[in-house]
């Protein structure tokens, strides 16, 4: 479930911390004297790369990405919760 979550969260920290991670090690092992800064370009770049890798190893290991989400039981919680009151209660109520 982590895993699947994760291919949804592409933008997080958690992301920029693995391409940072992913440019200092290539730098590394090509013996590269000077790390050049990771600009956008370069971080779309490796991130790409990651996804689609992790999408690769994911399929590999015969992984259901189609997990069920908790939205149809929210609403059927909400629904009870919220049964017999007035609209503009509900509406203040959330907010």
């Amino acid at each position: 479930m982590l895993l699947a979550l994760k291919l949804k969260d592409t933008d997080g920290a958690k992301m920029k911390s693995v391409c940072a991670a992913y440019h200092k090690t290539i730098a590394k092992v090509e013996n590269k004297e000077k790390i050049e800064i990771m600009d956008g370009e370069i971080y779309n770049k490796i991130k790409e790369k990651i996804i689609v890798h992790e999408s690769k190893l994911l399929k590999v290991i015969d992984f259901n990405l189609d997990i069920p989400l908790p939205y149809p039981y929210v609403e059927k919680i909400l629904q009870r919760y919220f049964k017999g009151m007035n609209p503009l209660v509900k509406l203040l109520s959330i907010l």
